[in-house]
């Protein structure tokens, strides 16, 4: 079984929203939250149709007075497992092990199903009774669906790559076809660059400080039905290469990103995990994927 042992686009915005979050509540030096916080387990789990199974991570609620560092807060020892929802779960348990070096849950056993399946049902399970942590979800995988992408790709080496492009440009348009059991589309940006050369042709690098790391990523979200999208240059802040993501979530996974809008306009006051037991996300995904290098313009 192949193993994609990188840091997925979904686990690096799911850190990045949470801090957000945090950051637009505010806090002080030293809050009152902090002192009497009971930190809660976070579990978070990816699926994408068709494609390898991605390492799970489980880790503690940090204090929000530090910067978020992937593994500082990792909980090693728990059982951790996935199957498919229907007539055998034993034989088609997808069973995990805490992986020291990346402070990851790497797979230990093939299941049946392979790679995670299309229209197909699973479940998570992460249970470690010594520090009283049992939590589960439940997760559906989208249909495939085709994505046409404005202008069109010039090459293609495992994913679609799109020609240079500029802010002085027509911005790139998403066009797709509707994928069955998607209660939404959610499109993503990262950048992979890491010189961090802003793309403000008044940005001056002896004056002027870079933008926080945050800016490397964005996101925007499209209804169930929607089938267009423009991916505005405000949404690209560095110069280099970029990875755009054109997703058809489930319905869980779709009701947490709308939940981070709502809270972020005042309308609720918590995020939406639907993770039992912690908080956490385990999503299933249908994406097309895009690589595009954006040059600066003076």
């Amino acid at each position: 079984m192949k193993i994609n042992k990188h840091r997925s686009t979904n686990q690096i915005l799911l850190g990045l929203l949470t801090l957000a979050v945090i950051g637009f509540s505010g806090c002080s030096d030293q809050p009152t939250e902090v002192e009497d916080y009971n930190p809660e387990p976070i579990l978070t789990a990816f699926l994408y149709g068709g494609e390898d199974i991605e390492p799970v991570t489980l880790e503690w609620a940090g204090g929000i007075y530090a910067y978020y560092q992937p593994g500082n807060n990792a909980i090693s020892g728990a059982d951790v497992k996935i199957w498919e929802i229907g007539p055998d779960p034993v034989q088609d348990t997808l069973y995990f092990e805490f992986n020291d070096n990346l402070k990851k849950y790497l797979p230990t056993n093939e299941a049946e199903w392979g790679v995670p399946q299309h229209l197909r049902s699973y479940r998570i399970e992460a249970h470690k009774a010594s520090e009283n942590i049992h939590m589960w979800a439940e997760t559906v995988i989208p249909d495939t669906f085709t994505t046409i992408i404005t202008p069109e790709p010039v090459g293609f080496d495992s994913v679609a790559i799109l020609d240079t492009l500029n802010r002085n440009m027509a911005p790139i348009e998403l066009h797709w076809s509707q994928s069955a059991l998607a209660a939404g589309y959610v499109q993503t940006i990262v950048c992979l660059d890491t010189t961090y050369q802003p793309l403000d042709p008044d940005w001056d690098p002896i004056e002027d400080e870079i933008p926080e790391d945050s800016s490397r990523y964005s996101f925007d979200l499209a209804m169930a039905g929607q089938d267009f999208t423009t991916l505005a240059w405000i949404n690209f802040w560095y110069e280099g290469w970029h990875e755009i993501q054109n997703q058809a979530v489930d319905p869980y996974y779709w009701e947490y990103f709308f939940s981070v809008f709502r809270l972020w306009m005042g309308q609720v006051n918590d995020l939406e995990y639907h993770m039992n037991g912690g908080l956490g996300v385990f999503a299933g995904i249908t994406r097309d994927r895009y690589m595009v290098y954006i040059e600066k313009v003076e």
